[in-house]
């Protein structure tokens, strides 16, 4: 942590919004990515997004300065994404037909030079195959993977944000990759 973002975070906690603005500006660009790829809908997507910096300026005074500044705030977003989806999956209870996930519309860029229609189609096949399969995950597992694989984060930070052990957050990746594996393989085989 910078000395900027430290003199930020002692400002905030004593109610200087001015403060709070720039860290969050500072970091919400990955706090956004972290959700979209949690969290499916773009409606839910803005709903976590505000929840976790209400809730990260609610309880900022709480923070001690004994991890990033940006671990704890993705631990915040982290616990508000399996809220979230709690909540939507205590709803899908109650409903008579099942859902899928909506796409984020972030979520895949296509690869230059430009794709032909055959493979736009297989590259989003494919996409929505990996969207079902981690939704079918254990949540830790899910979690896990994607803090690993989509917001590159390291496994000594993952086991902070998830409150767990660096050898526990191994076995979980591990799983969770053999079982996309295992589905994408079954599926485009």
């Amino acid at each position: 942590m910078d000395s900027q973002e430290r003199n930020w975070i002692l400002r905030a906690q004593q109610g200087d919004l001015l403060a709070f603005e720039q860290l969050v500006i500072q970091h919400e660009s990955f706090v956004m990515k972290l959700i979209a790829s949690m969290v499916w809908s773009r409606e839910d997507v803005e709903d976590v997004y505000q929840e976790t910096f209400m809730r990260a300026f609610s309880h900022l005074k709480a923070f001690r300065f004994e991890s990033a500044f940006r671990t704890w705030l993705t631990r915040i977003a982290v616990h508000q994404c399996l809220n979230k989806r709690r909540q939507l999956r205590w709803r899908n209870r109650f409903t008579l037909r099942l859902a899928e996930p909506e796409q984020p519309e972030m979520a895949y860029t296509p690869p230059s030079p430009e794709p032909t229609p055959e493979q736009l189609t297989m590259n989003a096949e494919v996409w929505q195959h990996l969207q079902r399969t981690l939704a079918r995950l254990p949540e830790k597992q899910r979690t896990a993977f994607i803090l690993k694989y989509v917001n590159d984060c390291s496994l000594k930070d993952i086991a902070e944000i998830l409150g767990s052990t660096v050898g526990t957050i191994k076995t979980d990746i591990f799983r969770a990759m053999q079982k996309v594996r295992q589905s994408m393989h079954q599926q485009f085989s």
